[in-house]
């Protein structure tokens, strides 16, 4: 019990290719409080797919954003596309923020609680829904150079995650990998070799915004 809200649950997180992308981008950027759970992102492109995701499961009106923006901006204004998802919006100023970021989110404790158990069952995830865990991953805490040759990582906080992720990789052909622990910025990335990156990418193409936008950019030997 407790482990379903609507048609979200802890097995399809796991399961399904669409819930996994999610479940991905929730590890790399979830935004999370006593009862609140949601995405913490810059990119209005995630803030929709993660909206969208809720929208099957909450009404529009359960949904709220907290826009963070610039001391010194004096036009304040999220785009159309992520205004147009709710009516509950409110607007802080920040010392930190470089641009617009939004915390966008629902109040839920048993959804909190569904996704906090699905990142206990990261190992356990489908073989069909890897990729599109990994994508939303890469997504939320991935980078690759423009024209996508080196340079592939994913930004973890903590080793057991970027060692979970090495693992599911191996699972889907992608062999050789490193994770690094940068000390002084508190992080591990997990590295792909240049000569698997071809690979990776194409892997994951069908699922991530990041790259479906840059594409064309790939390049083939």
């Amino acid at each position: 019990m407790g482990d379903t809200v609507g048609s979200i649950n802890v097995n399809k997180l796991i399961s399904s290719p669409r819930a996994a992308y999610i479940l991905g981008l929730f590890c790399a950027d979830g935004y999370q409080r006593t009862s609140s759970i949601g995405l913490s992102n810059s990119n209005e492109e995630l803030l929709e797919r993660f909206a969208l995701f809720l929208f099957n499961n909450f009404s529009k009106e359960r949904l709220r954003i907290r826009a963070y923006y610039p001391l010194e901006m004096r036009t304040i204004k999220i785009s159309d596309k992520i205004s147009s998802l709710t009516q509950n919006i409110v607007y802080y100023p920040s010392s930190k923020a470089k641009r617009i970021s939004c915390h966008l989110y629902v109040n839920s404790r048993p959804l909190l609680r569904i996704f906090n158990l699905a990142k206990t069952k990261l190992k356990e995830i489908d073989q069909k829904a890897i990729i599109s865990y990994i994508a939303g991953r890469f997504d939320g805490d991935g980078s690759v150079n423009k024209i996508k040759d080196r340079d592939f990582r994913i930004v973890y906080g903590n080793y057991k995650e970027a060692k979970i992720d090495q693992n599911l990789l191996e699972k889907i052909g992608i062999h050789k990998t490193s994770i690094y622990n940068y000390k002084y910025a508190g992080t591990f990335c997990l590295y792909i070799w240049r000569e698997e990156i071809k690979k990776i990418v194409e892997l994951l193409i069908p699922f991530s915004v990041y790259l479906q936008k840059r594409k064309l950019t790939l390049i083939t030997p």
